[in-house]
């Protein structure tokens, strides 16, 4: 809307993309480790559920962050739907107010309406704090994910690393491989 192309921007707009990655990932890892209980019973694997019950609540909080770094000033200055629709008005807004490129002031608008809803409205702050404590206590959740999460894994590969001689490790062991 605004053709920000900062550096910084762009991390922060790739942190929030790779929040949406891992949360993809992690529902695949658990529908693939889903286990037939029966009589057309599946339930998903819980160890991915773990992490994202554990990170999400920071993940939430820190993408209301980026968008209100983001949309700095912009979320307040957004006309809204009465300020476009007034005769009056709307030829000063289509005029200052546009977006870059060929981005309309309306559209620019809609947006900057949009990220105000989601991080500056009552209803934001209550979904904010929605979102930090549903899952219960991210920091209890971590330490409960550390406690029974399955390390076996990666147990058996630091103790074959440490154990076997590396001379002798096949060319096509990923799991080796990947250790070193």
């Amino acid at each position: 809307m605004i053709n920000d192309v900062k550096p910084q921007t762009w991390e922060m707009l790739g942190e929030i993309w790779s929040y949406a990655e891992l949360t993809r990932a992690c529902l695949k890892a658990a529908e693939d480790g889903a286990i037939d209980y029966g009589n057309g019973v599946w339930l998903p694997d819980a160890q991915p559920f773990a992490a994202i019950r554990a990170s999400m609540p920071r993940w939430m909080a820190r993408v209301s962050e980026i968008i209100q770094l983001i949309g700095s000033h912009n979320v307040f200055a957004a006309p809204s739907r009465a300020q476009l629709d007034d005769a009056s008005l709307r030829p000063l807004i289509d005029h200052y107010l546009r977006g870059a490129g060929d981005v309309g002031a309306e559209q620019r608008a809609r947006v900057f309406r949009l990220a105000w809803d989601f991080v500056g409205t009552g209803l934001a702050g209550r979904n904010l704090q929605y979102e930090r404590f549903y899952l219960g206590s991210s920091a209890r959740n971590y330490q409960m994910a550390h406690l029974f999460g399955d390390r076996t894994r990666a147990n058996e590969l630091v103790d074959r690393f440490l154990t076997e001689d590396i001379g002798a490790v096949k060319k096509d062991d990923r799991h080796v491989a990947e250790a070193v």
